[in-house]
């Protein structure tokens, strides 16, 4: 054969391959290719592939088929249909991972609360356990100075040995009383005390209400002496208005002569005394 007349008949034959190729390759379709981008999407998410890879593979299946029917041109209606079903695949799967994701955050967030609940009971527990330890280390040292629990608080009550007859000037035995109690109040700084003069029956009622006065007032000097702040201590008479005793008797008498020492739960007034 002539070469002249060869390569005319190569290109032409050439021409006819690609033509051919071109006219056998199917159209793209928007549905497929909406499913595919959906898919490459969905499978390079690491939370959809841990959490749904049954609905992932599902979807992959789909459209498989929907691949398949485009490939041999049979029509769009299966490749709508499959192309439709991957794409809800692909959407289950994306809810699923979705859905455990927040489960997984919630518990984690109920965890947490859970163990800050469970870390507040512990503190609550054990300031109440230092609480009640220092109240009964508080009650130990007034059980020692003979103080009593009341409504009205802790009562410690002072006998008439902290002064002589008739006399608001404390006795020299008084101190070692005196420096109790004010140790008491300097290591429970949170204690305020109220300090109640009383007296027996004998004698002007009007001596006898300015006599428990100033002996309440002169504990109260005292014991800021020794230390405790004037703030924290209220003074009050009450003369023989408030007897313990029968004032018929020597020994009722010296019972109702007292000084009594008031630990409140709240705060009080301070009397006309302290300025």
């Amino acid at each position: 054969m002539n070469k002249r007349n060869y390569r005319p008949l190569v290109c032409a034959a050439l021409v006819s391959l690609t033509l051919g190729a071109c006219s056998s390759a199917p159209k793209p379709n928007a549905s497929l290719e909406e499913a595919r981008l959906a898919y490459d999407k969905a499978s390079n998410d690491v939370t959809v592939v841990k959490h749904a890879p049954e609905e992932l593979d599902k979807a992959r299946d789909a459209m498989n088929v929907a691949n398949k029917h485009w490939r041999k041109k049979e029509g769009t209606a299966n490749i709508e249909h499959f192309s439709y079903l991957a794409k809800q695949r692909i959407e289950i799967a994306s809810l699923i991972a979705e859905s455990n994701e927040t489960s997984r955050e919630l518990e984690s967030m109920a965890l947490k609360r859970r163990n800050v609940t469970l870390d507040l009971r512990e503190a609550e527990l054990t300031q109440s356990k230092l609480e009640t330890q220092a109240l009964q280390e508080q009650m130990e040292e007034m059980a020692a100075l003979q103080a009593e629990k009341t409504d009205r608080g802790m009562v410690l009550t002072l006998g008439d040995v902290l002064f002589d007859v008739g006399e608001s000037t404390l006795a020299p035995g008084a101190a070692r009383n005196i420096d109790k109690i004010a140790g008491f109040m300097r290591n429970y700084p949170d204690r305020d005390a109220v300090i109640e003069g009383h007296t027996d029956s004998l004698g002007d009622d009007d001596f006898n209400l300015d006599l428990s006065r100033d002996r309440a007032f002169a504990v109260r000097e005292a014991l800021i002496q020794s230390g405790v702040t004037a703030d924290r201590i209220s003074t009050q008479g009450f003369g023989e208005t408030l007897p313990v005793a029968s004032n018929t008797s020597s020994t009722g008498r010296q019972e109702n002569r007292r000084v009594e020492i008031i630990f409140a739960n709240a705060s009080t007034q301070v009397s006309e005394y302290d300025e």
